[in-house]
């Protein structure tokens, strides 16, 4: 009897360890707005902190902090509107804020100050992510009115250059410092993924110099964008060390990556047979809609932002014909193989000290 109890339960950590991520269902916290009629969140931590933009009573987008149900206004450079756009753990925030009524800036947040990371001699700038050391990249006009990737350090902000045209765009770096984004290779011409790392911006060079842009990057350098195809869709892939893979679709024509966690799993959008946007997680070569995971039928989850390393999903639906940024959490997350180990390994010492008479 103790043999068979002990041998179900092994089998069942293994079957257990089979099933994929995205197999677990999701509950759905809806994030509101500060009087108006739409929300959309872009970025969420390993807290699940969550930031985006929300419209207030007079149709103003404001940049938000949602925790566990409380929302923060951010404030403003001295305008009307700001986004926010990314969290690091520590709860820094970066977006852009309008300073004036045609200029934004990018900015930094944190402790209830927004601070201004000014811009590269130009009108404006907007900042997009930062890592665990405070690093952050985004893109500012210069002087001469191009778009600039840049890196904010030191307090100082650093373009990144190009790929030999006039204008570059950093959209995501990681807890590697490796950056990443799109820049032109000619001007007027195409632009290309790249990989920033130490100061050099390398082409991934990939799809035969089709156009392609990047949004995502994990510490291990895998990235996650779309590339143009030759009937001008757009789909999604991943890199890594030179091998890229296409994500496919929903049954529709094109998909986007936004973001990437560590494990590599990757959510964005994808348009299905219907030709509907629809949210998507794609983990293991299997693209899977975020509807068919989610048990409230009056929400249409049209597309999905960031996910961190629990496996939570932040994204943009539509509930009651109104826009609404949303959380996914899992119901039941899958463990790490290390603790899949350990639970068999676990059973294994039980097994011996039971029968080692």
């Amino acid at each position: 009897m103790r043999f068979s109890i002990l041998f179900s339960m092994a089998s069942a950590v293994f079957l257990y360890s089979l099933s994929p991520l995205h197999a677990a269902t999701y509950t759905l916290t809806e994030i509101d707005t500060f009087g108006g009629d739409t929300s959309t969140a872009y970025a969420l931590n390993d807290n699940g902190q969550v930031v985006g933009s929300a419209t207030d009573s007079s149709g103003y987008e404001r940049a938000f902090l949602w925790d566990d149900g409380n929302m923060t206004d951010l404030g403003t450079l001295g305008g009307t509107e700001a986004t926010a756009r990314g969290i690091n753990n520590d709860g820094q925030i970066v977006g852009d804020a309008y300073v004036s009524s045609s200029a934004y800036h990018g900015f930094i947040w944190e402790n209830g100050t927004m601070t201004d990371l000014g811009t590269l001699s130009g009108t404006s700038s907007r900042a997009f992510s930062i890592n665990s050391d405070g690093e952050i990249v985004g893109w500012s006009n210069n002087s001469s009115g191009y778009t600039r990737a840049f890196l904010y350090t030191n307090d100082n902000m650093n373009d990144l250059g190009t790929l030999g045209g006039n204008n570059s765009h950093a959209y995501c770096i990681s807890d590697s410092s490796l950056i990443t984004g799109t820049a032109y290779v000619s001007s007027p011409g195409t632009t290309h993924a790249y990989i920033w790392e130490d100061g050099t911006m390398t082409d991934l060079n990939i799809f035969d110099g089709k156009r392609t842009v990047a949004w995502g990057i994990n510490a291990s350098g895998q990235i996650a964008g779309h590339v143009l195809n030759d009937t001008d869709q757009w789909l999604a892939f991943v890199w890594e060390d030179g091998d890229v893979t296409l994500l496919s679709t929903l049954g529709g024509d094109t998909s986007y990556a936004s973001s990437l966690n560590e494990a590599g799993i990757i959510v964005g959008s994808a348009t299905t047979l219907a030709g509907e946007s629809h949210a998507y997680i794609w983990e293991n070569g299997v693209m899977t809609d975020l509807n068919t995971l989610i048990d409230d039928p009056n929400w249409i989850l049209t597309g999905a932002s960031d996910i961190n390393e629990y496996g939570q999903i932040v994204a943009t639906g539509i509930y009651g014909n109104q826009t609404r940024a949303f959380l996914l959490t899992p119901v039941t997350p899958i463990p790490e193989p290390s603790t899949q180990l350990l639970l068999i390994s676990a059973i294994g010492v039980m097994a011996r000290k039971k029968f080692a008479y």
